[in-house]
């Protein structure tokens, strides 16, 4: 009997976890944020950890990458990435979103050369945490920007 109420009380606290999240990731789906660039500089941050900026001084902060790359060899690299669209482009600003297989979450990523460098920015469009997916994605697109 006893077994049997854990885990009816499990698969509902997993049911209202999995619906929560589900509609976490509706939501970003439907919440295009105001970013983009002004005088060199990317939208700061928030206060969260679900956001790395190069141009961030806090723990939030990631080095921006290699600024000999062009536009269109960077474009190329970020859109063989899994999820990755192009949402905006214009000058030396890239904007692209991915959106996560399971729950459809949607992060955004920027780029924006400056001071001889190409900036960059990824942040979560809903929630605080996001389990330093953002980090990754920047530390994966580093990886494939390296030069031989």
């Amino acid at each position: 009997m006893k077994l049997k109420v854990i885990t009816i009380v499990a698969v509902v606290v997993a049911s209202l976890l999995s619906a929560r999240l589900f509609f976490l990731g509706k939501k970003s789906q439907s919440n295009f944020p105001e970013l983009g660039h002004s005088e060199g500089k990317l939208t700061p941050c928030p206060d969260k950890p679900n956001c790395v900026s190069s141009q961030n001084t806090a723990q939030a902060t990631v080095l921006p990458l290699d600024g000999e790359l062009s536009l269109d060899e960077l474009k190329k690299i970020v859109l063989s990435m899994k999820g990755a669209k192009l949402e905006k482009e214009g000058g030396e600003y890239l904007r692209f979103s991915f959106k996560s297989d399971v729950f459809g979450f949607v992060d955004d990523l920027e780029l924006l050369k400056a001071d001889q460098l190409w900036h960059i920015r990824s942040s979560s469009r809903v929630g605080y945490s996001d389990m330093n997916i953002n980090r990754e994605r920047v530390e994966k697109l580093r990886s494939l920007t390296k030069r031989n």
